[in-house]
């Protein structure tokens, strides 16, 4: 057997182990061993068996438990004191002891620690043996730590599957979501609805930081609003935030701290409020229009209470016209504003009211200063600062209703009039199928006409009279009956199997739905108008398409009222220059006795036939004439009509044959120079109507009108340029249309506004001297075309590109290509068919150069046009 006992050594205590063994006959061998430090290592692991809650059990090489605690004793079901001193394998089944056996001796042999994890009864337990190693590195004893881990799993697994959870959710909600280091700002994290809203794929959002989705504008607001969010546990906020296409939307930010990983970063919820905001934002401009349309509604209007009849608001208007300031009338009910005898109706009929709106009718209301006015009331029940209320629209009638019984007095005047008016008088109406219907006629129609008209009376105007179907008398009619607009026309051609002729119509409404038509006659008086005016247009003609200078001027002061485009090419005044100025103010007369011989001869003898006389032009060249005279009558007014015939180069002939050749090229000199002139005199006056037109449109409320005087003026521009580019060429005959081209492309990009970062202007264009026949319905074509694709062919926010490109070929065919990538014109559209004036106007354009145009429709419009140079008659310069 063996035993312990100690000895002090030093005053310090020391544990010996004996072993007694006979040896011999009455002999016994005693072997004694120092055990102080395994007692110290028992003492020490009896220690920290103490401080755990774990199972824990010191064994020995042979499986003696030498110490337990009580949560080891206790799966046993035993007391520490009955376990210590056993054989851990005899507590355990075989299978159970085999297995522990085999892990102890493989601890015993390499001295290093095992851990194992095994089952119990649903249980989950983590084993571990602990080598003890003594001075000297023996190890007689290890420490068998059990520990239950089954929560720990089951947290670990319920972690995972939370994580897993989220992690979904995340993934799948439909709200976008990004995580951001609150540190460096980078997003982290994104879920697929973050990705679908803003167009970045899931490695570009986790590059950027939460700056680079927000607006260039908003940006220096980043910082402050990360300032609010680190400032709030749970942040609520609206933002603005930039999609990869550029485009801008409103969100409400749901922000939470949700470290990742130990790094500080939040979850941010961006709910794409932008519809909301901007619902929200159409209600407080309809809110504010609201208030607006009460404040400055010309008609008196008051917000009443139904309970207590208090006025709660009322509009300048009401100000105006009742003579209250607004603080009395908010101290006034609606019994002040009636007279006393009409004040239990005005209640009764205030608290009767069941419709939401609801026309009340007429009745006597009190202005401030006592007069009695008559007004027409129409209610409306609204919703006023959170309580029920009425609006009244008070409406002053009182002028209407005298005017009513004024108008009563003067009908019998009326009808007397109309039956003794020596125009005809034709009354339709409507009727409930908006057909007009004849009503009546005067005696005087009858007389003009030669019918009786009894006969049309019950007639639609088309049965009673079919020649109108062709005319727009019964359109305008209709629409005289509902608008109210009066109408008047100089010359309305009728013809049927009873009436003809031409007839002067003025129509108007009398009444709601109906309307009279004034006529005359005016079939003999057209004849003569149409007699004179054949006449005055072959005078006209030949006035103006003289080659001779021709002038027709005031006799008294020498005023000109009208030059012919000899007299422009002569003299070097243009027709603007000329007309309101006299011959002296021109200084045309370079000798005054020939003035004065002329007008006195004129005066004296009614006509002056080949007066010599000397001319001085603009540029001071002076020009002998052949100069005749003759008064004519225009309006009943004499005039004095002159034509001369310039003899100068006659005289200048006769006088230096031998310096023919120099006044030649003088002569060709000063035209090329008169030809500048005209051109640049044509592109100055082509500008001003460009700029009288630009002006205008600035009068017209209507889009679309203002979209016509834009049109018109970028044509008076597209012909301007032509003469420009004549005027800066060397050859007045033709312009370098390649150069013409660009500047007109140029031009209109900026007279649309168009952004070159949305639309580009691609021009593609040869150097090609074309003549001014040719060059001015080119340039007016493609004006049309480049406009319709700026106009139609990228809406809204689309880009794109418009191509233009120009060629001569061989056979000296001018191609010209005008396409766009936009959304095409419809498929369904013949554009030789077309209504719009410009198509109308490309199509005649071309068919004036005698050319072909062909449409292509594909990713886009492609245009082409093939045409040859064109001449107009006579108009060959070289």
């Amino acid at each position: 057997g063996a035993f312990e006992y100690s000895l002090p050594t030093e005053g310090i205590p020391h544990f010996f182990e004996v072993k007694f063994t006979i040896f011999g006959e009455n002999q016994v061998l005693a072997i004694i061993r120092d055990v102080t430090d395994r007692n110290h290592s028992i003492q020490a692991a009896q220690a920290l068996m103490n401080a755990t809650d774990d199972w824990f059990f010191l064994l020995d090489r042979q499986g003696c438990i030498m110490s337990i605690n009580q949560s080891g004793a206790n799966i046993f079901g035993k007391r520490r004191e009955q376990m210590e001193g056993t054989l851990y394998w005899d507590h355990l089944s075989p299978e159970k002891a085999r297995h522990r056996k085999e892990r102890m001796e493989e601890v015993f042999r390499t001295g290093k620690p095992t851990r194992f994890v095994h089952l119990s009864d649903d249980r989950i337990f983590e084993a571990s043996l602990n080598p003890l190693v003594e001075p000297g590195g023996t190890v007689n004893f290890v420490a068998y730590f059990v520990k239950d881990i089954t929560d720990q799993v089951n947290a670990e697994q319920e972690l995972i599957e939370s994580e897993a959870r989220h992690r979904r959710l995340f993934e799948e909600s439909p709200v976008p979501m990004y995580i951001y280091d609150t540190d460096t700002l980078m997003i982290m994290d994104v879920n697929t609805a973050m990705i679908d809203t803003y167009g970045y794929t899931r490695d570009e959002l986790t590059t950027m930081t939460i700056g680079d989705i927000r607006p260039l504008e908003d940006i220096s607001k980043v910082m402050e609003n990360v300032a609010d969010l680190r400032l709030k546990q749970v942040y609520l906020g609206y933002w603005r935030h930039t999609k990869k296409d550029g485009s801008i939307i409103d969100v409400e930010i749901t922000s939470g701290d949700f470290p990742i990983h130990n790094r500080a970063s939040r979850l941010v919820l961006c709910n794409d409020v932008t519809e909301k905001v901007q619902i929200q934002r159409a209600l407080e401009d309809r809110e504010e229009q609201y208030r607006h349309l009460f404040e400055q509604n010309p008609l008196p209007m008051m917000i009443i209470d139904p309970v207590s009849m208090k006025l709660l608001n009322v509009n300048q208007a009401a100000v105006i016209h009742y003579g209250y300031e607004k603080d009395e009338f908010l101290s006034l009910t609606i019994e002040n504003l009636r007279p006393p005898e009409d004040v239990e109706e005005a209640l009764v009929a205030i608290r009767s009211l069941k419709s939401p709106a609801e026309k009340m009718g007429v009745f006597r209301h009190l202005k401030k200063d006592g007069a009695l006015i008559l007004v027409d009331v129409i209610s409306h029940e609204i919703n006023y600062e959170g309580q029920k209320a009425r609006l009244a629209l008070c409406n002053d009638v009182t002028d209407q209703i005298q005017a009513r019984k004024a108008l009563k007095k003067s009908e019998e005047k009326f009808r007397s009039i109309v039956e003794s008016s020596p125009m005809g008088i034709h009354i339709y109406r409507l009727d409930d199928d908006d057909r007009l219907i004849f009503s009546g006629a005067n005696p005087a129609a009858d007389k003009i006409l030669e019918v009786d008209h009894d006969q049309y009376l019950g007639l639609t105007i088309e049965e009673a009279f079919p020649g109108l179907r062709s005319t727009e008398i019964p359109n305008r009619y209709r629409e005289i009956c509902l608008s109210g607009k009066s109408w008047q026309t100089e010359q309305i051609n009728y013809q049927d199997d009873q009436i003809s002729g031409a007839f002067e119509v003025y129509a108007f409404q009398t009444v709601q739905r109906s309307m009279s038509a004034l006529f005359l006659d005016i079939t003999e008086r057209k004849k003569v108008q149409e007699a004179i005016a054949e006449s005055e247009e072959k005078f006209r003609k030949a006035f103006l398409t003289s080659p001779d200078p021709m002038t027709i001027s005031q006799i008294e002061d020498g005023i000109l009222l009208e030059v012919n485009q000899g007299f422009v090419e002569i003299t070097g005044y243009s027709l603007e220059e000329c007309l309101g100025k006299s011959t002296i103010d021109l200084d045309l007369w370079s000798v005054d006795k020939h003035r004065d011989k002329l007008t006195n001869k004129l005066k004296k003898e009614g006509r002056v036939e080949n007066l010599e006389a000397s001319i001085r032009a603009k540029d001071g060249t002076i020009i002998n004439a052949l100069v005749s005279a003759a008064t004519i009558n225009i309006g009943n007014v004499p005039r004095m009509f002159t034509i001369s015939r310039d003899i100068t180069e006659l005289k200048k002939a006769e006088e230096a044959l031998i310096k023919s050749e120099e006044q030649l090229r003088a002569s060709l000199g000063e035209k090329e120079i008169l030809l500048k002139e005209i051109h640049h005199r044509v592109k100055n006056n082509l500008q001003v109507i460009s700029g009288l037109l630009d002006l205008q449109s600035h009068h017209i409320d209507d889009p679309t009108g203002r979209e016509i005087y834009k049109e018109s003026q970028n044509r008076v521009i597209t012909m301007a340029l032509i003469h420009e580019e004549l005027y800066q060429s060397v050859n007045l005959g033709q312009v370098d249309f390649g150069d013409y081209i660009r500047n007109l492309c140029q031009n209109l990009m900026i007279s649309y506004g168009a952004d070159k970062r949305q639309i580009k202007m691609d021009v593609s264009t040869e150097k090609t001297d074309m003549v001014v026949d040719t060059a001015i319905p080119c340039g007016l074509i493609i004006n049309e075309l480049i406009t319709n694709a700026l106009k139609h062919a990228f809406p809204g926010k689309r880009k794109g590109t418009i191509s233009l490109s120009f060629r001569q070929q061989r056979n000296k065919t001018y191609v010209v290509t005008v396409s766009d990538n936009g959304v095409g014109i419809p498929r369904d559209l013949d554009i030789n068919k077309t209504t719009s004036l410009g198509m109308q106007l490309v199509t005649v354009l071309v068919g004036q150069l005698g050319g072909t145009l062909k449409v292509t429709r594909s990713e886009g419009t492609n245009i082409t046009i093939k045409f040859k140079e064109y001449h107009e008659a006579g108009s060959v310069l070289y």
